[in-house]
């Protein structure tokens, strides 16, 4: 561990802190394929990435709990913290990303061919996009923000790691944010094995860090590969 001796960042009494990580780079990544609800695993690299923001949680924050996506590759991400911590990990459907639908497993180059009209809404009004057969930027935003609420109720004082993905993670974030639908495309990417961290403190929300990959810097270039 680089720098000085640190000392834990635990929650006030009043306080949570949500510690959310995006999962690792997944083998549907590599192939730059939509994911969705398709169970994939992560990929070596994301395995290397797993370990290295678990390490970084453990040795920074006294963690009390951890609450997963069900999709083994949100799970596999924090399972080295859940294993060095001997803590559980509590997996919620509701943290899983966007249900894609028909866009489940095709490459990102087959979709503006196959489905023009959503992509050409993703990418010029993407805050009303419903993927074909799958869910919408609401639906997403209705079930994410409904379980971190259920999460913060129920950790009140205690510093809480939440592995989800990448869409998910976005619409957390606009919840923390109060940002209106159509002020969603102004979030910014997300990025694999990243941290961002909410402060909640009453009905106030802080976001503290936003997608910061720094923990990372002890991979080497070609294993920190994030999309």
């Amino acid at each position: 561990m680089r720098g000085s001796p640190f000392v834990f960042k635990k929650a006030g009494e009043n306080m949570v802190k949500l510690l959310i990580v995006r999962h690792g780079y997944s083998m549907t990544n590599k192939d730059k394929r939509y994911t969705g609800h398709m169970d994939v695993p992560l990929d070596a690299v994301g395995l290397l990435q797993g370990e290295a923001v678990s390490r970084y949680l453990a040795a920074h924050y006294a963690v009390d709990a951890i609450y997963s996506s069900d999709l083994c590759r949100a799970v596999e991400t924090v399972r080295p913290l859940s294993e060095h911590l001997s803590m559980p990990i509590h997996k919620d459907a509701r943290l899983r990303e966007y249900f894609m639908g028909e866009w489940e497993g095709k490459a990102f180059s087959e979709v503006q061919t196959l489905f023009p009209k959503t992509h050409h809404t993703l990418k010029t009004e993407p805050w009303r996009v419903r993927y074909d057969g799958g869910e919408s930027v609401s639906d997403v935003y209705r079930r994410v923000s409904e379980c971190l609420d259920e999460i913060i109720k129920g950790n009140e004082g205690k510093t809480v790691v939440i592995a989800s993905h990448g869409g998910a993670i976005r619409q957390m974030l606009r919840y923390a944010l109060r940002l209106p639908a159509e002020r969603y495309s102004e979030l910014p990417h997300v990025a694999n094995a990243s941290i961002s961290e909410i402060v909640v403190e009453g009905d106030v929300m802080r976001v503290l860090r936003l997608s910061e990959t720094e923990h990372l810097s002890e991979l080497s270039e070609n294993e920190v590969e994030t999309r």
